[in-house]
Parts: structure tokens; sequence; C-alpha cells
């Protein structure tokens, strides 16, 4: 027996780096913020994972400047992935402010390289004080376990968290997340 608990131990040493290295990386978040006349989206998500779906933007260095082609096909990308609509059925016409390569940390796993995004919408003042929907599948519909935080964010208030989107196998897509258009 004893050789066996040995051979065993020895198996777990050997493997605790790998297994550290197979945790995963923290979810996209999307800090949202409403206004009287817009709403702003600032995404952040794991550069690893973006570069699964958006190879161009693998193993990039997070301290560099975006190229201006890297930027547009991020920006083409989430466009395609990241929707607002107003009262369940008014398309809210998202726009690219500003996309960066920057560094993220968390407390266990340190500092881990990420692509951000702002992205903002005029929210038309008949849409105030309603339900806003944000349907995201940015990297859901290839890398199954990713997820995005949704956080809510309003002038003298505290950040609320409001949803955590994930893809849902069942119905083969992410849910979204419903939010109060209120300043």
């Amino acid at each position: 027996m004893k050789p066996a608990c040995g051979t065993l131990a020895a198996l777990v040493l050997a493997w605790a780096p790998l297994m550290a290295a197979a945790h995963g990386l923290p979810p996209s978040t999307v800090d949202v913020t409403t206004g009287t006349a817009s709403v702003g989206l600032a995404l952040t998500i794991p550069q690893d994972e973006l570069a699964i779906v958006l190879p161009v933007v693998a193993g990039a260095d997070p301290d560099a400047v975006m190229p201006q082609a890297v930027a547009a096909a991020v920006a083409d990308y989430l466009t395609r992935h990241v929707f607002l609509t107003g009262a369940g059925k008014f398309a809210l016409d998202l726009t690219v402010s500003e996309t960066r390569f920057a560094l993220a940390a968390q407390d266990d796993l340190g500092q881990f390289a990420v692509v951000a995004v702002d992205l903002r919408a005029h929210l038309p003042a008949a849409l105030v004080g309603l339900p806003l929907t944000l349907r995201y599948d940015a990297v859901l519909h290839e890398v199954r376990n990713h997820s995005a935080t949704v956080t809510l964010h309003r002038p003298g208030g505290p950040a609320v968290t409001v949803g955590d989107i994930r893809f849902d196998p069942a119905l083969g897509r992410a849910m979204p997340v419903v939010f109060l258009a209120t300043p």
C-alpha cells in the first residue's frame, strides 16, 4: 500500500502546476451607465478568450497601442455580438468610441491581458425609465464556459450587478439581461 500512496503523491505534485494553469480566466465584464440621453457600455474581455474567435488580438502586448486595423476588427465583431433594445422592440444603435489593450487583475489569477471597449448609444427620451435589454453573445458561442458579468452604474448610487450572461446549451444561445434605463 505504501508504494501506491507514494506514487499517487508524486503524480499529484507533478500535475499540480498543470492543474493550476488550467484555471479559467475571469468573466468578461459589461459596465453599464445610463444617462438622460445616452447609455454607455464599457466591456472588458479576456484577451486569450477573445483571440479564440478573433485571432487578430492574439499575443498583443497589453501596454501597446491597438493598431487601427485591429481596433476596426474588434469593433466589427462586437457590433455583431452586442445588442441593446429599448422597451422590448426598439434597437439602439451602439457605436464603438474606444478600443484598447489593457491589463486587469484578480486576486486568484494575478494580472492578465484584456481588450477594453467602450460603446455608446443615444437613448431617446421616450425610453428613459423603461426596460432596456442587453443581448451579449461575444465569445460565448465558441467558449461555452465563458460568461459576462453585467453591472449597472448610476451617478450617486452604488454599482449593482444586474446579471451574469452565460451560454445556455438547451436553448443554443445566451439569455439577455434586462435593466431600467434610469439616470
